[in-house]
């Protein structure tokens, strides 16, 4: 019998499709004889319907063909109103969407604790309406509520993500991808390595945890090469297995550096698994605050070294998301195999209890399979091992690569899991492009153009504390060994700070040692309310440092007080716990008014602070009041 589920594209001298049925011996056999090297990379937090909306390729269902899609602005008051899906008009945004298992039962079912019986017996249908209720719920108390349903529900168009239509028009391209897991990035991350995330649903375990086997495992017990290569060591995929850290193979993690050199000399391994960066601006997995246009760069820098490489010829490259990052998508999760025994609980934001028994999988988001052996074509659903139509998610990986090199599934969500083997065609094409587009650095375009109109710097501490303003943290890292990004960084210190943005704050002594595990010094500025968006901005634009160095200071980073309508995905991720750097000034922090410092205790402690600093040449010097 022969398999047909995908549009076909029209190309030149395309790769011609392999109609065998999935999983058959013919389709294995053609996949064994064309795949020698397979490259896995995995992005972050991005749905469907936001990253490939805007696409207008034949075969997809998005907004843009089969929209628009709308959601209510409260599911519990449909008479407030409602959001629907339009183009986006910034590059990522600031307030990161819920994408939890309780989030996620709220944005899919309308509650946080859906009625896990009824969901079975098929009786309760998610409907996708919850997402803008989530949004405002999280964050309508600092945000205008027109700016978080765009945030949330809006899409990209082609030329605003021109390498991401380039994978789309040249690839194969899935319709109906969803990930294992309802749920956060580090659950998903280990199940897709693994078939399982063993019970986790959070983001509250750590490295050298998991004892399941996982896909590194498997491919050096059979005698085959792997290694991770990592863009920074944010995400580090290989080190959640106990295994990697007990036979000694930690060295196998390794950075991108050596990816390009190993693509260059044709010695990529077997098994080439990527880690972007994560998780804040100057990041490229497109998590939020991160810019998708760094995600594109990233992904455009790996296909140029794949394509340039003496390997393309016999490589199967995989773009894919860990989950859908809390972001709209019509399109309803299927219900699927457990891959065990495992549940996770937790209690949802109204104090319920929930357990979800892992037999639903995550919302639908982008994926791709590029080689010269496969033609352009948008893939729709596939077909498990009793012949069912079902949709494709993030445990196919293993089902094919089960297939490649001959392992079996490790688990029931594994063995029921659609392979995509047919999708490698019998002839090599020659007419892949050898580079993808340039990026579209759009947002920086309109920055200037929705730049708020702030009000003037207030320019004494009376007002600032009669006013009730609040300040705000910027920390400034820089690469102690590299003197170039070092006279860069003190350069845009002191480029800020004659912007006048300051009121009786100094600046914070440079560190000129390290402060964590990279070689990195530092230095704070702080900037007062009415200030926040220049500085914001000016920071952005000329910023010249390090992309390396983000995780140090991770619980410090707050965003607190009034917000601006800046549409930049730049700002901190809010934090519960933000350590003060000058606690008894209470800097950075929104203090209840009876709990707000007198003027005249400002002063004093600001002159304390003034004076420990005066003799330091590094420290620059407050405004005077």
């Amino acid at each position: 019998m022969q398999f047909k589920s995908l549009v076909y594209l029209a190309a030149v001298a395309a790769a011609a499709p392999n109609l065998h049925r999935p999983g058959s011996p013919e389709s294995i056999k053609n996949l064994k004889d064309k795949i020698k090297n397979v490259v896995i990379m995995v992005m972050e937090n991005r749905s469907f319907d936001n990253l490939m909306g805007g696409q207008t390729l034949a075969g997809l269902e998005n907004p843009i063909q089969t929209g628009p899609y709308c959601n209510p602005l409260n599911i519990s008051n449909p008479g407030t109103g409602t959001g629907c899906t339009e183009a986006l008009d910034f590059d990522s945004i600031i307030n990161d969407p819920d994408h939890s298992i309780s989030g996620n039962n709220l944005e899919f079912y309308g509650s946080f604790t859906p009625d896990n019986a009824a969901i079975k017996a098929g009786t309760l249908q998610p409907d996708m309406s919850g997402f803008l209720t989530e949004q405002i719920r999280l964050y309508g108390k600092k945000a205008d509520e027109q700016v978080l349903q765009t945030q949330v529900i809006n899409y990209y168009t082609e030329t605003q993500v021109p390498v991401i239509t380039a994978l789309t028009q040249n690839f194969v391209v899935f319709n109906h991808w969803h990930s294992d897991v309802p749920g956060p990035t580090n659950p998903n991350r280990v199940a897709l390595c693994s078939g399982t995330s063993a019970g986790k649903g959070k983001n509250n375990f750590q490295y050298n945890t998991m004892t399941q086997r996982s896909i590194f495992q498997e491919v050096t017990e059979l005698g085959l090469e792997w290694k991770d290569y990592l863009v920074d060591t944010s995400i580090q995929d290989a080190r959640w297995f106990t295994w990697t850290y007990e036979s000694n193979n930690t060295d196998r993690i390794v950075f991108m550096d050596e990816f390009y050199e190993d693509a260059r000399q044709g010695t990529l391994p077997h098994l080439a698994y990527i880690n972007p960066s994560c998780c804040g601006v100057g990041t490229n997995s497109m998590h939020p605050t991160g810019r998708v246009s760094d995600g594109e760069q990233l992904i455009k820098d790996v296909y140029e070294a794949l394509r340039g490489s003496p390997q393309w010829h016999e490589t199967l490259w995989i773009v894919t998301f860990d989950e859908t990052g809390g972001f709209h998508d019509h399109v309803p999760p299927p219900r699927v195999a457990r891959p065990d025994n495992a549940t996770h609980s937790e209690t949802t934001p109204t104090g319920a209890d929930y357990t979800f028994a892992f037999d639903r999988l995550g919302g639908r988001m982008p994926t791709w399979l590029v080689s010269p052996w496969a033609a352009p074509a948008v893939e729709q659903k596939g077909v498990d091992a009793c012949g069912r139509t079902v949709s494709y998610h993030a445990t196919s990986i293993l089902r094919t690569l089960g297939y490649l090199w001959g392992f079996a599934p490790y688990n029931p969500r594994v063995k029921g899991a659609p392979s995509f083997d047919h999708l490698i065609g019998t002839e090599l094409r020659t007419d892949v492009p050898d580079k993808f587009p340039t990026v579209s650095h759009f947002l920086q375009l309109a920055m200037t153009q929705l730049k708020p109109v702030a009000p003037a710097p207030q320019q004494d501490l009376q007002t600032v504390v009669q006013s009730r303003a609040r300040e705000w943290h910027f920390h400034i890292y820089f690469l102690l060994q590299s003197p170039t990004e070092k006279a860069a960084a003190l350069a845009l210190r002191d480029a800020v700070l004659r912007l006048r943005a300051f009121v009786a704050v100094p600046l914070h002594q440079v560190n000129e040692y390290p402060i964590g595990p990279h070689p990195a010094g530092s230095y704070e500025i702080w900037v007062p309310d009415s200030s926040f968006s220049d500085v914001f901005f000016y920071l952005v634009l000329i910023h010249p440092l390090t992309t390396l160095q983000r995780r140090d200071h991770e619980f410090r980073n707050g965003w607190l007080g009034k917000p601006w309508p800046i549409y930049l995905g730049g700002l901190p991720i809010e934090s519960a716990e933000v350590p003060l750097q000058y606690p008894e000034l209470r800097l950075g922090w929104s203090t209840a008014p009876e709990d707000e410092l007198s003027l005249d205790e400002r002063r004093k402690k600001g002159a304390e602070l003034e004076a420990l600093l005066a003799g330091d040449p590094e420290a620059a010097p407050a405004p005077a009041n």
